[in-house]
């Protein structure tokens, strides 16, 4: 499916990031899976279906070799109009192989994505120091999205300084400390997402429950997340909140 930024108009909800198969009318969704997955979940893709698509760190495996391999095969992938961004990609420090390890992959993905242009969607698990890190000597420019952001006010602020979103699912926006940031400094609103990931949730109800702790209308925060949508998939520095 080739998507564009018209087909936004008739949107209420996006789900920036997530694992579930859904579809229905006025929900978008952006499922994210590997490389060697793709064609199955795009088979059963509905028409408001994106796609994440990258090499988690929890199945980085085999040699440096075997992930060059993947690596060919992903970005084979990316030249597909469906696949909007690269990920889940990133570092864990709790799950799967050595942190050099997981450093190099990233920093390659990094690479790639710049190359060919494509937003990163990452997971990282107490590696936000490297992460910002590789961001700044490899793709300073590039958008990246830290999903099911669940840390400090701090660290979003370091975040936001080098370019970078964060998407929120139940357990970030049920915190005190973030929603309080946020509605103190709304100027960052434009770095924000909403997501699902494997929950069992409906993201309309992640929405309702954004509305809560943002204090915002329903409607306000639905345009925030298409022209935030835009601004990071499409890189459109036109988007305005």
């Amino acid at each position: 499916m080739k998507f564009s930024q018209n087909d936004l108009e008739n949107i209420e909800y996006i789900d920036f990031h997530t694992h579930q198969e859904f579809d229905a009318p006025q929900y978008l969704n952006v499922v994210s899976c590997e490389p060697e997955e793709f064609e199955n979940h795009n088979n059963k893709a509905g028409s408001n279906t994106l796609f994440s698509v990258g090499i988690h760190p929890w199945l980085l495996k085999g040699s440096y070799d075997e992930f060059i391999d993947r690596m060919r095969i992903l970005e084979k992938l990316l030249t597909k109009s469906n696949i909007i961004a690269i990920g889940e990609a990133g570092l864990d420090k709790t799950r799967g192989p050595a942190a050099a390890t997981q450093i190099v992959a990233f920093s390659e993905i990094l690479k790639t994505a710049v190359r060919i242009n494509k937003p990163v969607i990452v997971h990282c698990v107490r590696f936000y120091p490297e992460i910002i890190t590789l961001k700044k000597q490899f793709a300073p420019d590039l958008p990246i999205m830290i999903h099911g952001y669940n840390g400090k006010p701090p660290l979003l602020k370091q975040l936001f300084k080098h370019n970078c979103s964060v998407s929120l699912g139940l357990a970030g926006l049920n915190r005190r400390d973030v929603p309080e940031f946020l509605r103190a400094n709304t100027q960052h609103l434009d770095r924000i997402a909403l997501e699902t990931d494997d929950s069992n949730v409906s993201v309309k109800s992640v929405y309702t429950r954004a509305c809560e702790v943002l204090d915002m209308n329903e409607q306000a925060l639905k345009n925030i997340m298409k022209e935030n949508f835009k601004r990071f998939f499409f890189n459109d520095d036109n988007a305005q909140n």
